[in-house]
């Protein structure tokens, strides 16, 4: 292969990696921001808050009412079926939790359940995406509701940094929301030049 359609190759190659695909319209919710609940709960950062959403998340340690503990996160969207994304912690010892919109039936989430980029936080402490399931959305306000029941012995354990109601494919890639540029100043830097060396070939 001639050196000059190597390199355009590799030029072309690296700026697919570096440019931000178009995402699906998408609802971003911060975790740490819930419109009401009815315990108390962190909204701090730990080990390296750069790799969370709005540099914060929300948790809940201890123990919690009888009733446990609830979220609510109202938001508006357009009708349609979206899949619920949750960017959440404590990898495989976090508490079992349930979710539910506008009041329908809850879906448990044991700390089991598969989760895809995983992002160390601190020792012991990752935060990953999990794809929760679906739901069909009439056009207008809705209200996303998390739950965490009271466990029969211990304390809960819970840690959570956003969610993303999205239509179509997500391919998570840590804090970022869909569609999101990812590069810092300096991959862009690198774009330049490596573009600049391409035109003068």
């Amino acid at each position: 292969m001639p050196i000059k359609t190597a390199l355009s190759a590799l030029a072309l190659l690296a700026l697919a990696h570096s440019t931000p695909a178009r995402g699906p319209a998408a609802i971003w919710l911060e975790a740490e921001k819930p419109t009401s609940a009815n315990v108390k709960y962190g909204s701090g950062a730990p080990g390296r808050p750069e790799l969370l959403s709005d540099g914060h998340w929300l948790t809940i340690t201890g123990a919690v009412p009888q009733e446990g503990a609830l979220l609510s996160y109202p938001f508006e969207s357009d009708s349609g079926k979206r899949e619920v994304w949750h960017r959440v912690g404590f990898e495989a010892a976090r508490s079992p939790f349930e979710w539910r919109i506008d009041g329908g039936n809850w879906q448990l989430v044991s700390p089991k359940t598969p989760t895809i980029d995983l992002t160390e936080l601190a020792d012991w402490n990752g935060v990953a995406w999990m794809d929760m399931g679906s739901a069909d959305l009439a056009a207008g306000p809705h209200k996303l509701e998390i739950h965490i029941p009271k466990p029969a012995k211990g304390d809960v354990l819970y840690g959570s940094d956003a969610f993303a109601l999205v239509q179509g494919a997500f391919h998570p890639y840590g804090k970022w929301k869909p569609g999101e540029d990812s590069r810092t100043d300096r991959d862009r830097l690198k774009s330049k030049i490596r573009k600049h060396r391409r035109d003068r070939l």
